[in-house]
């Protein structure tokens, strides 16, 4: 993992709970596919339950140049 996930993954740990927050690379391929034609693998899956949650990931993926 780059040196800029894996920072923020230490700010998303402070964040959110450790069973929230999927690495799994099997797991991030299941929940990130869709009906489209693309596959693209994501390098996490966040389970995120509040508006506010989705903000301060947001700023988080935004200090790391993570879009």
């Amino acid at each position: 993992m780059e040196v800029r996930y894996a920072l923020l993954l230490d700010a998303l740990h402070s964040l959110l709970p450790s069973e929230r927050i999927i690495t799994d690379p099997s797991l991030c391929l299941a929940l990130g596919t869709d009906a489209s034609f693309y596959r693209l693998l994501p390098k996490m899956v966040l389970r995120l339950s509040t508006t506010e949650e989705v903000i301060k990931v947001v700023k988080l993926c935004s200090e790391h140049d993570i879009h």
